[in-house]
């Protein structure tokens, strides 16, 4: 995560650590959600993530191969995929 997003999060997290539902559009791979997660912990915050992890055109890959770790089958990145990857190590639910 960046500075600039890291100074952005600490500035909101007193509104974070007071919500029952956070709703977090364009969760990309999840760093956000999971510092969300993290302040949220104790209170049983519901914390939903909406994003189409299709990432935006600078992430469509030229080679559209199977073996192209970053690709899934249709020649998209694989965020989603890392997006829970992320998720599941960080012990968020």
């Amino acid at each position: 995560m960046n500075q600039a997003r890291r100074k952005t999060l600490e500035k909101a997290s007193a509104l974070i650590e007071e919500a029952k539902t956070i709703i977090e559009v364009g969760s990309f791979k999840g760093a956000s959600a999971i510092h969300m997660a993290g302040l949220t912990k104790h209170l049983g915050t519901k914390l939903y993530c909406v994003d189409t992890f299709l990432g935006g055109v600078s992430f469509k890959m030229e080679d559209k191969t199977k073996d192209t770790p970053a690709c899934n089958y249709d020649g998209w990145t694989s965020l989603y995929f890392q997006f829970l990857h992320n998720v599941w190590a960080n012990r968020c639910e």
